[in-house]
């Protein structure tokens, strides 16, 4: 805390919280009249002029725990940053740019990533991990199950990231003709029959912290 003097006469002298204020001597004021570090709870400045004069300043810091940062890998490419203490109003920075009040970061490389939390108060933490770069989902736009060992099943790539994927496929009527899990393939069958040549649809659900979903259509050549 810093006393602004707006007295146009300059002996004055302060004290912060003195034992016994009544006089400037046994408060032992002195010309400082900036403080650091102080505790929470309630204080008092007390400002003592030359001519006997005597006036006070109450003012109160309030507590509060320090702001502290933790992040961790949540699923492939991805980190959450979540903080704790400070006084809220937290914005989350990956590698220098501002994700705002989002602690989701997600990286397409592998290397360092820097995590930094501001609060509203500027106050500031920080953390630096390690990071490996796994691949993305890749969803083919087309596969032709003619028997010929190239293109016979339809599934999206780098289903081996992720644990609890769930894809769901649709003919053109909007009926579910196929559901896959991490290791299953479609082979462009419904109940033992094959279907026809033609655009299917899909509905991918990562089914992780993000939930994310993706939603596109490809097509079967016989």
């Amino acid at each position: 805390i810093e006393m602004q003097d707006t007295n146009v006469i300059p002996e004055l002298l302060f004290a912060l919280d003195p034992v016994n204020p009544s006089d400037a001597i046994t408060a032992l004021a002195s010309t400082e009249r900036s403080w650091g570090n102080l505790p929470a709870g309630d204080h008092t400045v007390y400002i003592y002029h030359e001519n006997g004069c005597t006036n006070s300043v109450d003012f109160t810091i309030e507590a509060y725990d320090p702001l502290t940062l933790t992040a961790e890998k949540t699923g492939p490419n991805e980190i959450i940053a979540s903080a704790e203490g400070g006084f809220g109003g937290y914005e989350f920075f990956f590698n220098g740019e501002s994700f705002g009040s989002e602690g989701i970061f997600t990286t397409t490389e592998s290397g360092t990533v820097e995590i930094r939390v501001v609060d509203q108060n500027g106050c500031v933490a920080v953390a630096v991990i390690p990071f490996e770069f796994t691949g993305m989902l890749e969803i083919p736009n087309f596969f032709t199950p003619n028997g010929d060992l190239e293109n016979d099943f339809w599934a999206p790539g780098n289903r081996e990231f992720f644990p609890d994927i769930e894809v769901i496929i649709y003919d053109r009527y909007g009926r579910v003709v196929a559901k896959l899990d991490q290791v299953s393939e479609w082979n462009g069958k419904y109940e033992g029959k094959e279907l026809p040549s033609g655009d299917y649809w899909y509905v991918v659900n990562q089914n992780d912290k993000r939930e994310i979903r993706y939603v596109g259509h490809f097509t079967l050549f016989r």
